[in-house]
Order: structure tokens, then C-alpha cells, then sequence
């Protein structure tokens, strides 16, 4: 069986046999999943970490300077780039398989929301939403998702040699 907790990220870190786990899958809100992925890479369970210590050669993809200097103290190759823009993500591939000889797994975990996820829809009630929340909400995270696929999907296609494509998504792909 698969252990479960209904007891948050606390609960999870509790559980007999955490130190065992290799994988965690945070389907949670933004906010929620920054603190949890705090928790997790504390204990070295974030996808970077997990893939160094396998032995792979990994590079970290990041706009801001904190998570470029995370990445590389994780021990991988930080690269500057931006998910919602195709150039960029081509260009940190191109980058990548230049470091590495190649790319054989490329996995995006990234949450592009729009706007400042402070007010309604995607920070409070739905019936207190307005009209522009839909783009910031719903749409920006599909076209960020569509864009490092569109880019990952031709860049690989280029490369010429089998490799897979992974994409992270969060809880409100299930609601």
C-alpha cells in the first residue's frame, strides 16, 4: 500500500519510514507548497536533490537569485531562464546539453501564476472573484506549462535520442 496523512506536511515528516520516501508530490496552492517545499528540501526530497543523489548530471532552471544560488548548492548546474518564454527555455536546454552531453529527462515544476495571487480566485472565495482573475488563475499556468512543453517537445525532437518529458502540476488541475 501507499501511506497517506491527513495530518500536512507535519504529519508527513512524522511518519514512520519518512527517511525512506524518495518522492513527493506537493499538489497544494502555491503558498502552501513553498513552505512544504522548504520542509522537503530540508530533508533533501526536493527533485534536484533527488536526482544528484542518484548520480545525475543536473541543471536547476530559475529566474531569481535565491533559487539559482539553491540549485547550485544542491550541487547542479544553475541556469538563469524563463518557463513562459520559449526562447528562454530552448536556450536553457541548448545550455544544459552543452554542460552535460546531452539531455534525457526534463521535468517542469514550475508554478507561472500571473498577477499576485493575494485576492480572490487563487486567494479567497470564488463568488468574490473578478472578471480578471480567470487569466491569472487558469489561463497563465496553462500557457506557462504549454510554452516549456512546446520548447522541451522541438528541442528534444533536434537532440534526436529518446529522452521523456515530465510536468509537475498543482491541486487545482484536480478540482
Amino acid at each position: 500500500g501507499v501511506p497517506i496523512t491527513s495530518d500536512g506536511i507535519d504529519g508527513l515528516v512524522a511518519m514512520p519510514g519518512f527517511a525512506d520516501i524518495e518522492t513527493i508530490l506537493d499538489a497544494t496552492s502555491a503558498g502552501a507548497h513553498a513552505g512544504h517545499d522548504a520542509v522537503c528540501r530540508a530533508h533533501g526530497k526536493g527533485i534536484i536533490d533527488l536526482l544528484c543523489a542518484e548520480g545525475w548530471a543536473v541543471a536547476g532552471v530559475a529566474r531569481s537569485e535565491s533559487t539559482l544560488a539553491g540549485i547550485t548548492g544542491a550541487g547542479a548546474l544553475a541556469l538563469r531562464a524563463d518557463v513562459t518564454d520559449q526562447a528562454s527555455v530552448r536556450a536553457a536546454l541548448d545550455e544544459a546539453a552543452a554542460a552535460h552531453g546531452g539531455v534525457d529527462l526534463v521535468v517542469n515544476a514550475a508554478s507561472a501564476y500571473g498577477g499576485d495571487r493575494s485576492g480572490p480566485f487563487g486567494g479567497g472565495p470564488i463568488a468574490e472573484a473578478g472578471p480578471d482573475a480567470y487569466e491569472s488563475w487558469a489561463a497563465a499556468p496553462a500557457r506557462s506549462a504549454f510554452t516549456f512543453l512546446s520548447a522541451s517537445g522541438a528541442f528534444l525532437v533536434a537532440q534526436g535520442r529518446p529522452a521523456t518529458v515530465v510536468q509537475v502540476t498543482g491541486g487545482s488541475s484536480r478540482r
